[in-house]
């Protein structure tokens, strides 16, 4: 659904709508005045208002609603000008990137790898999945985009998921989400293009692996620097 002032607003619906245990999730782009951060914010308070409500009868006009009032309460809480045309001086924003190492027992649904996929882009983070038995997945992203990520993936029906790590890190002032990002290290492309797989975009995404693609996974968390977290962590070594 797209407005006369660009914004789109996104709903996706499980298989079995309405019923089922699958939720419908909603999602918000090309708001005017709101950053992608901003953005990535919005879509991760929709998450957790997704996963929140209850997965029976129909839904899609709250969900658009919810939709429409985080958008405008966003854009009422950016900042002003002040009296007479002068800007008051902003408050520094400080912003966190996020990273979260999960466990799932097993990935197999064509469906779900399609929104590990999508979702990433929607909520502005990366993130590098090996599905099969057992799941791996790393996320990273500023922290509302890698929240909101989580959020939407424990709202899905699985057998085990478990969140086995968290870590959070500063952003220096200036610097962009996606410099910090360690999945865009070269060491970190370096071992993706190893194994024949294109490195991340600048822009938000997910990485979908083999199935039996666990030695790529720990290859690219070394190029991370993040081996000893992936070995204790997801593998228990």
């Amino acid at each position: 659904m797209r407005s006369d002032d660009g914004l789109r607003t996104t709903v996706e619906l499980p298989e079995r709508y309405p019923g089922g245990d699958s939720k419908p999730t909603v999602s918000i782009s090309g708001a005017a005045g709101l950053t992608r951060a901003k953005t990535a914010a919005v879509n991760a308070d929709l998450a957790e208002f997704t996963g929140r409500m209850h997965a029976e009868g129909e839904c899609i006009l709250e969900l658009v609603q919810a939709a429409m009032d985080s958008v405008d309460a966003a854009i009422d809480a950016l900042p002003t000008s002040g009296v007479g045309g002068v800007s008051e001086a902003p408050l520094r924003a400080v912003s966190h990137i996020k990273r979260v190492w999960v466990w799932f027992h097993h990935i197999k649904s064509e469906r779900k790898k399609r929104d590990i996929a999508a979702w990433a882009q929607d909520l502005g983070v990366w993130s590098l999945c090996k599905p099969g038995f057992p799941g791996c997945l790393f996320v990273e992203g500023l922290r509302a985009g890698v929240e909101g990520y989580i959020a939407r993936l424990k709202a899905l029906p699985w057998q085990a998921m478990v969140v086995r790590h968290e870590e959070e890190q500063e952003l220096p002032p200036g610097e962009d989400a996606e410099d910090a990002v360690l999945l865009r290290s070269l060491a970190a492309r370096a071992a993706l293009a190893e194994a024949g797989l294109a490195a991340p975009d600048p822009k938000p995404c997910a990485i979908i692996l083999p199935d039996d693609a666990m030695g790529v996974f720990a290859a690219v968390m070394g190029g991370c620097g993040r081996l000893d977290v992936f070995k204790a962590a997801l593998l228990r070594l």
